[in-house]
């Protein structure tokens, strides 16, 4: 079930749509959020860290620290990306690429 492009850009210049791969991995999945707690520690752990932060909002840099601790850089940045598609596809969070921030998606806007 691959999401409406307008769906994913419905905030303009705030989301950016999901590439291809995060697509159709996400029309196999049947994504959602409960699914993606269980079976994406990565995501859920963004989501947990977005609920417990001040103004519940960080900055993706607070991410790739963290990343990098496990993988390269380039790695690092890769897995982020991947995390940020799916759980805003998913409604958990969202982020603005103006200023590389992920907020909670009930309390962005």
């Amino acid at each position: 079930m691959a999401a409406p492009r307008a769906a994913l850009n419905r905030r303009a210049g705030r989301r950016r749509a999901a590439g291809p791969a995060v697509r159709s991995a996400a029309a196999g999945l049947a994504l959602n959020a409960p699914s993606l707690r269980t079976r994406a520690p990565l995501i859920h752990a963004i989501a947990q860290a977005l609920r417990t932060a001040p103004g519940h909002t960080l900055r993706e840099d607070f991410f790739l620290e963290l990343l990098h601790r496990g993988f390269t850089p380039e790695e690092a940045r890769t897995q982020l990306g991947i995390a940020i598609d799916w759980g805003r596809y998913a409604e958990l969070y969202d982020y603005d690429s103006d200023n590389a921030t992920l907020a909670l998606e009930e309390l962005s806007g």
